[in-house]
């Protein structure tokens, strides 16, 4: 349903689609991403009625089609909105944590513009040793281009309309962040390389809250096989990732703007907007939620929730909250460090998993007490 392929190879006696228990954790493609959500929704709801706790009229949304983007969402949300009612509560299990002591709640989500940067200057192909020095090299000049909109030194991001104010809130709720000292060790560099300087609040608002340039695919043949050939054409795909509350769309288009203007040697540069997904911020919590999460949280785990965002995206959680302006939010999750979504081994944290269903079945109690 909707999973990733997964990326090989596994360790032995691990595969992508035979589930394997091991210490605690169940390893297998789409487990924590997030195949287990269905069964935690229901399973926090069943838990209260067992205990004869009261909870508040639950409407469980499914989907399969998440990692293409939740195209077909918005249409059945829309369709369904009568039978779905009024709503003043959304829970999103499709997150993660930071570690796996607390719970975690995901506050805000980057958005993602892409496209395709084309640089063309020849006819056809020619042999180096004669248009060498005299044609311009496309990608040459397609780095030239990259330069309009991105440091080559730094990485900043140079499109002033890509930046927003980042919340004063935020930068106090994620002022946490520094107490956790593993949290730099979620990225594996190679050999000496290492990430940026900045504390862990620093780092996260530079994920969670400002733009970034990716180059995610190229024309290029392929090393063994290039040959001493000045190129016709080079093509580059972009992924430009949009701060939470910046129109992804309108970055593309100012991009766009950007790279075509002014084209060196008068080369033919086009750049082809491929698709467009807006972020989203969660709005400020209501006393009695952020109250409920950090009891759940101690409740579960002896220590109060965490607050962070995510640098990639979900795509429906911005519909969602076009569609219920009014409602307060709780997206978390389960995927933590080393649960690698998508990538070799990923797995369930089985033990952190039923403190989420246990805190996820707290909040519904709080919100049932509410509403009386």
């Amino acid at each position: 349903m909707d999973k990733q392929p997964p990326l090989l190879p596994w360790a032995e006696g691990l595969d992508p689609y035979v589930p394997v228990i091991r210490d605690g954790k169940l390893y297998g493609r789409g487990g924590a991403d997030d195949g287990y959500s269905l069964f935690a929704a229901v399973i926090s709801i069943v838990a209260l009625q067992k205990n004869n706790i009261p909870h508040s009229r639950c409407v469980i949304t499914i989907e399969a089609a998440e990692e293409s983007g939740s195209g077909d969402l918005p249409y059945y949300i829309e369709k369904l909105k009568g039978p779905i009612g009024d709503v003043d509560l959304i829970i999103c299990l499709d997150s993660g944590a930071l570690n796996y002591d607390q719970l975690w709640l995901t506050a805000s989500l980057r958005g993602v513009a892409s496209g395709v940067l084309k640089v063309r200057v020849l006819k056809d192909g020619m042999h180096s040793g004669i248009a060498g020095g005299v044609v311009p090299d496309t990608f040459r000049i397609a780095r030239h281009l990259l330069n309009r909109i991105e440091d080559p030194i730094t990485g900043e991001f140079l499109v002033k309309e890509a930046f927003c104010e980042v919340p004063a809130s935020t930068k106090r709720q994620m002022g946490a962040l520094n107490e956790l000292p593993q949290y730099k060790a979620q990225w594996v560099m190679h050999g000496k390389s290492h990430i940026h300087d900045g504390d862990n609040v620093e780092l996260a608002i530079r994920n969670f809250w400002e733009p970034c340039l990716t180059v995610v695919g190229a024309n290029l043949p392929p090393v063994p096989t290039a040959g001493n050939v000045i190129r016709a054409q080079t093509e580059l795909k972009l992924s430009i990732r949009c701060p939470p509350t910046i129109k992804a769309d309108a970055v593309a288009n100012k991009v766009k703007e950007i790279l075509e203007k002014d084209a060196p040697y008068g080369a033919e540069v086009t750049f082809e907007v491929e698709s467009c997904g807006n972020g989203w911020a969660a709005p400020e919590l209501k006393p009695w939620l952020e109250e409920a999460l950090h009891k759940a949280s101690n409740r579960a785990w002896g220590k109060p929730m965490g607050v962070t965002g995510l640098g990639g995206s979900i795509p429906f959680m911005g519909m969602l909250g076009e569609l219920y302006p009014k409602a307060q939010f709780v997206v978390t999750g389960v995927l933590g460090p080393n649960s690698n979504a998508h990538g070799p081994d990923e797995f369930l944290h089985i033990p952190f998993s039923k403190g989420v269903n246990c805190a996820i079945a707290d909040v519904l109690e709080a919100h049932y007490k509410t509403q009386q």
